[in-house]
């Protein structure tokens, strides 16, 4: 009995760690009923299937399995990606592992007994202090790492917690834990790489976003933030020639120069800024539209059918700016039917708005 209400503990602080932090598709009624009725299911596993197929099993086997058996049940309660619930997973699963573990051999050696409320009730109390720390720093750092990281560290920064759970979990079947001096020596070192795990990981971050920083300042039209000419080229190369189809419009804008000579170019600066604004609500995109020179726009949209009179027309309803809207001149070219490099889509693009603009004129 004290076995079982042990590992419920344990597999409590993971399910109260995971909802703090990760976010639900359904309702919280929904989340918890389907957890409950995973752990029920689990725990006729456990004490009466696993024993008919298995003649001798490994109960520390056995529990590890079924807590990291929850994270099908976590895939798909919530919305976050699988990394991100590895990552949640493992920071508190080692933490559990750690004061269960801790507690376990201090009361093997000062007791000799473990099988008794007060190992229960020393867990509680501890996991009642440590459990809101352990979900205070996941919910500053893996956060973080889980918008903001790039590919290659964010697999780094799975591995890490990962590695710290199976070096403690596996370390305690080889391990004599004879005296107190070892089961303290043994732990501290768990307790140093897990610190030291998590100033990696801070630091990873750092490094991260001095990254975003410098593609920042390359990438980014300063003006408008929108990307600018590199990032499209950038991201014809890495992203959109994966692609089995899109259209690219080439837009420029009529009579800015207009503007700039009757009103200067502060107020040029601002109709710059409100037709950017009004082009992203008109594609209904933000992240495929760049500022290629002055007054020259690219949108790369992966919708098949998108009427130019009808965008236009869009642009113009969300334009808001002291100075009326003196109009758009749109050329489009469809890849890779007509063309299949970002040169000659854009060659192409260019004479299309060019004839737009000379039948208006």
């Amino acid at each position: 009995m004290i076995s079982l209400i042990t590992a419920l503990l344990i597999l409590i602080v993971n399910i109260i760690t995971t909802e703090y932090i990760a976010k639900k598709k359904f309702k919280a009624l929904k989340t918890y009923l389907i957890i409950l009725f995973y752990t029920l299911t689990m725990i006729v596993v456990a004490r009466y299937i696993i024993p008919i197929l298995f003649s001798n099993p490994n109960t520390a086997l056995v529990f590890i399995f079924l807590s990291w058996s929850y994270l099908f049940i976590f895939i798909y309660l919530y919305s976050n990606i699988i990394k991100s619930i590895i990552i949640i997973m493992a920071f508190s699963l080692t933490h559990t592992l750690f004061i269960n573990g801790f507690i376990y051999h201090l009361f093997i050696l000062l007791f000799d007994d473990y099988l008794n409320y007060w190992f229960i009730i020393t867990q509680v109390v501890i996991f009642s202090i440590t459990t809101p720390i352990i979900i205070f720093f996941i919910n500053n750092t893996v956060k973080e790492i889980i918008k903001s990281i790039n590919f290659i560290h964010k697999k780094t920064v799975m591995f890490l917690p990962l590695f710290n759970f199976f070096i403690m979990y596996i370390s305690r079947f080889l391990i004599d834990f004879n005296s107190v001096f070892v089961v303290i020596l043994f732990y501290t070192s768990m307790f140093i790489m897990i610190v030291l795990t998590y100033f990696l990981i801070n630091n990873l971050i750092k490094s991260s976003d001095n990254i975003k920083t410098l593609n920042s300042l390359v990438y980014i039209d300063s003006l408008t933030r929108l990307k600018n000419r590199l990032a499209l080229f950038h991201d014809f190369k890495t992203k959109f020639k994966l692609q089995s189809q899109f259209n690219l419009f080439y837009l420029d804008l009529d009579k800015l120069k207009t503007i700039n000579d009757k009103y200067g170019h502060i107020k040029g600066d601002v109709y710059l800024k409100k037709f950017s604004e009004s082009l992203i609500k008109a594609y209904n995109i933000s992240d495929n539209i760049y500022r290629i020179s002055g007054d020259e726009f690219i949108v790369i949209s992966l919708r098949n059918s998108i009427d130019i009179n009808n965008i236009k027309k869009i642009i113009e309803k969300h334009f808001t700016c002291q100075h009326r809207f003196f109009g758009v001149s749109i050329g489009k070219a469809s890849y890779p039917k007509e063309g299949k490099t970002l040169d000659d889509l854009l060659n192409l693009a260019d004479e299309r708005m060019y004839k737009d603009k000379n039948n208006k004129e």
